[in-house]
């Protein structure tokens, strides 16, 4: 959760900034990859004062967060992506990196909002 709502911030501070600096000729967009390969994932934010009922779960849901990123893209394929945005003369407010990305951006536009939370939860094995 701390995770998700860092990268909220920043899209929502990036789409701000885009308004607010295009007059200047500045252009922002946000990218967004799925996960990608790098040590972030072994440094996980841990909880100060951690809720006993929940710290069983917490750390399954974190064991799974770090697999993923270590299983993640090469970083080149985003880093090749920034470069091509840099390139582009009007770049669009927002890219999505590899298939995990692009899956989700499109399950959110395709299928309604209670059903895409259920398979979230089940692709996280989350009950309830």
């Amino acid at each position: 959760a701390y995770y998700c709502a860092t990268k909220h911030a920043l899209e929502g501070w990036s789409e701000s900034l885009r308004h607010e600096l295009r007059p200047l000729g500045i252009h922002v967009s946000v990218v967004g990859p799925g996960a990608v390969s790098t040590p972030a994932g072994d440094k996980a934010m841990q909880p100060d004062r951690p809720i006993a009922d929940y710290q069983p779960e917490r750390q399954r849901l974190a064991a799974k967060f770090v697999q993923g990123i270590r299983d993640g893209m090469d970083p080149a394929h985003v880093a090749s992506k920034v470069l091509l945005i840099l390139r582009t003369r009007e770049p669009r407010a927002r890219y999505e990196v590899g298939l995990q990305a692009a899956g989700v951006s499109a399950a959110k536009s395709l299928i309604p909002g209670g059903l895409y939370e259920e398979l979230v939860r089940w692709g996280l094995g989350l009950r309830g």
